[in-house]
């Protein structure tokens, strides 16, 4: 679910992020902030029920725990319908790339190797002209590591 920082620090043995860091902190932040928002809708949604259940009757709590009930479900609703339109984008144009953040997530550049079936079996191959209109499986990768990882 989370982006690793592997191939972002400034060595193997080092423990210093560098500027590559910064699209893996900001995926992991925007995955954060949809677990955060989809948690804290739910709930409201249980509070809202035990609103409804601990209302007696009383028409302005009734009216009060529908209102709460009505703009939580509405916000889980936002949350899977904003997924489901990434994805429906992603899958229609095939640019799976999309739901990664980042600048070279669509398009190579030299250093990056990406997953391409060739004959019916999948390889990594580093970034060159000849392939910069295909899109690999999976998208670009800084290391050769990452996208046997990826190819498997």
């Amino acid at each position: 679910m989370f982006k690793t920082w592997d191939n972002c620090l400034a060595g193997p043995e080092s423990d210093i992020p560098t500027l590559a860091c910064v699209f893996p902190l900001f995926d992991n932040l925007i995955t954060a902030a949809f677990v955060f928002a989809g948690a804290t809708a739910l709930i409201f949604i249980i509070f809202a029920a035990i609103k409804l259940i601990r209302s007696a009757g009383d028409q302005k709590q009734v009216q009060s725990a529908r209102q709460t009930m009505t703009y939580a479900i509405i916000g889980l609703v936002l949350i899977f319908l904003s997924f489901f339109i990434i994805n429906t984008i992603a899958f229609i144009t095939g640019a799976e790339c999309i739901k990664s953040f980042g600048f070279n997530t669509c398009g190579g550049a030299v250093g990056q190797y990406g997953c391409f079936e060739v004959s019916g079996t999948k390889a990594c191959y580093p970034y060159s002209e000849n392939n910069d209109p295909q899109t690999p499986t999976g998208g670009w990768f800084s290391s050769e590591a990452d996208c046997a990882v990826a190819c498997k």
